[in-house]
């Protein structure tokens, strides 16, 4: 999955101990973004490793990876009322 992938990309680097010192952390928003859209992807990837999927599953999917995007080098997420498929 690219956005994975990408979200993957932003936490190594974050882990870079030189930029920590170089730079001055960036806000808690940032982070919880990155958090939260960590779980979001993790939730999408256990609802479609199930044996059975319904539609309307697949739709929650489709909607929680609609809601992540990422613009430069930052993780931007919509909140989302339903944390879990139906």
């Amino acid at each position: 999955m690219q956005k994975e992938k990408r979200l993957k990309d932003l936490l190594r680097v974050g882990n870079c101990i030189v930029k920590n010192f170089q730079h001055k952390r960036e806000e808690d928003v940032s982070d919880q973004a990155l958090f939260f859209s960590q779980v979001d992807i993790k939730l999408v990837a256990r609802v479609l490793r199930m044996s059975r999927i319904t539609s309307e599953q697949l739709g929650w999917c489709q909607e929680k990876l609609n809601r992540i995007a990422f613009v430069g080098r930052k993780a931007h997420r919509e909140t989302s009322f339903m944390p879990f498929p139906c």
